[in-house]
């Protein structure tokens, strides 16, 4: 139930189409897609239609299923020259309208590239990314039997901690534990149906900074470090850095976890997996 109040809340927020045309595809010929983001190249990943991916963006992690693909930009540049010899489909950018670098739109028209914007801020988001991709790749089984996973999981979740009290928690994704995750975001909405509460739900932006003394003020029973890849040494660094601040609830108590996966800080197809995770440290 609560994991329907989310996703229903949350895509009332949005003012996007549900549906989206795919390209032409003809029996000889398997929609190729270039992802400039992380998040969307992993739920292709995740549906088992890495097939369809042709290039990856600059920040994707470097895993089997796409490790030979070439890199062709990020959010700040595109490598035209590349894309030209791969004639993708389609192109997939994480960017409002008004960011889009100049020009991108005429480059990709004259290339025949259709640009798709994949938003994945909050839970609704992500799983109408899915549908979106599944359409556009004329994938749409895969596409629902990943929903159907994910959906699963946080469902799982959300009963195994039913009726358990909430837990102050705070999300932060960095080694000093200063740069937050507050509300309006996918990771603070798996914080809450893992039976957390975001001490920075009301932080006007979603990824603030802050400094000790709002730390202090927050007071969290328990904090959660969101740090993608983090070596041995620098959790060792992280876990140092919480003994200057003894009398925090969370450090008195041993309460401070650090989850180093690299899909920690992505909305992608593990999202089940860091609620799970979430859900474990928080009520074991």
């Amino acid at each position: 139930m609560l994991l329907a109040l989310l996703l229903s809340a949350g895509s009332c927020d949005r003012n996007k189409s549900t549906s989206t045309p795919a390209p032409a595809r003809t029996a000889d010929h398997k929609i190729k897609i270039a992802s400039l983001v992380p998040a969307a190249t992993d739920l292709i990943v995740g549906m088992g239609a890495a097939d369809h991916l042709v290039a990856v963006s600059n920040w994707d992690t470097d895993r089997p299923e796409i490790k030979q693909l070439p890199r062709v930009g990020d959010y700040q540049t595109t490598d035209w020259e590349r894309l030209a010899e791969l004639r993708p489909d389609v192109m997939l950018v994480f960017m409002s309208v008004d960011r889009m670098p100049a020009g991108m739109k005429e480059r990709a028209d004259q290339l025949g590239i259709r640009v798709v914007n994949i938003q994945t801020e909050k839970l609704a988001d992500i799983f109408d990314a899915i549908d979106r991709l599944g359409q556009i790749m004329q994938e749409p089984d895969r596409a629902h039997a990943l929903s159907t996973k994910i959906h699963s999981q946080l469902d799982a979740v959300s009963r195994r901690i039913a009726g358990q009290p909430a837990i102050p928690t705070m999300l932060a994704r960095d080694e000093a534990g200063y740069a937050l995750i507050a509300g309006d975001t996918f990771a603070d909405e798996l914080l809450t149906i893992s039976g957390g509460k975001n001490v920075a739900a009301d932080f006007k932006t979603r990824y603030p900074n802050v400094d000790r003394e709002r730390v202090i003020e927050l007071a969290p029973q328990a904090i959660i470090q969101l740090m993608p890849g983090a070596t041995p040494q620098v959790i060792q660094q992280a876990q140092a850095n919480w003994q200057s601040l003894p009398d925090l609830p969370a450090v008195k108590n041993k309460r401070v976890y650090i989850f180093n996966d690299w899909y920690v800080l992505q909305p992608g197809s593990h999202i089940g997996d860091i609620a799970e995770q979430m859900a474990r440290v928080l009520h074991p």
